[in-house]
């Protein structure tokens, strides 16, 4: 799996950089049902947050426009101030990937 050949363009997250109480969404076009992956990690490289999606059923795995939410809710707390690189996987491969800047309360 090439980047791009599923996804149609990179993701794309907004509001970014955010604080955690409003939160962002992360958003990004799949050619494709396909089960997908979302990889948060730190900046030390330790992985943050993981999340699987089922394809063609979760939000995040269907054919066109998919819309993932993070905030406090979605982790169970706030995150620290930073900088946390994401990645967008399907079939163990990097299909897109960003960066989440988020803001001190």
């Amino acid at each position: 799996v090439q980047e791009g050949a599923i996804m149609r363009d990179p993701p794309l997250n907004y509001p970014n950089p955010f604080k955690m109480s409003i939160g962002t969404f992360i958003g990004y076009w799949l050619n494709q049902n396909i089960g997908t992956e979302l990889r948060i990690y730190t900046t030390t490289g330790s992985l943050a947050y993981q999340r699987s999606y089922t394809s063609g059923v979760d939000q995040g795995a269907k054919a066109g426009y998919n819309q993932i939410q993070l905030n406090t809710s979605t982790f169970g707390f706030s995150w620290p101030s930073g900088i946390y690189p994401y990645f967008i996987l399907a079939n163990n491969q990097i299909i897109g990937r960003g960066k989440l800047a988020i803001l001190p309360e």
